[in-house]
């Protein structure tokens, strides 16, 4: 079984020392449907951490890990809807029609309530997310 834990070390390997083989490993997780893999390459590619920044890239590993559940995949996906974030580059703004406030909202509420049933359910790694929701007033 792949824990978060081995798909952090894959993201530290690839941020951290360029590590190629671990990129290939990681996407190769994603594309079989690992949602937390998804979401880590979703992040990974809205923030260009180990990789060059790709917003259509990073919808699509956010929007399949959003689908299967992860409810950190629907954390990042929030900001791409919320006409608040700021883009390097605005240009997918155009494209996708990103500007919606109602979508953002739903993925947020979306987000927090998993968040919280996680929380109930004892898993302690949301707290961070827990906090940050918080902490951004949802």
């Amino acid at each position: 079984m792949i824990t978060a834990t081995y798909l952090h070390k894959l993201r530290e390997a690839i941020v951290d020392h360029a590590n190629r083989d671990a990129l290939l490993e990681l996407q190769q997780l994603a594309t079989s449907g690992n949602p937390y893999a998804q979401y880590l390459l979703g992040e990974m590619y809205c923030f260009g951490e180990g990789v060059e920044v790709s917003y259509e890239e990073s919808l699509k590993w956010l929007c399949l890990a959003s689908d299967a559940g992860s409810s950190e995949g629907m954390f990042i996906l929030a900001e791409f809807f919320d006409p608040s974030f700021t883009f390097a580059n605005n240009s997918i703004e155009s494209k996708r029609g990103i500007k919606s406030q109602k979508i953002a909202d739903l993925l947020r509420k979306t987000a927090f309530e998993t968040f919280m049933y996680r929380a109930k359910e004892g898993d302690i790694s949301v707290a961070k997310w827990l906090a940050l929701c918080y902490q951004l007033g949802w």
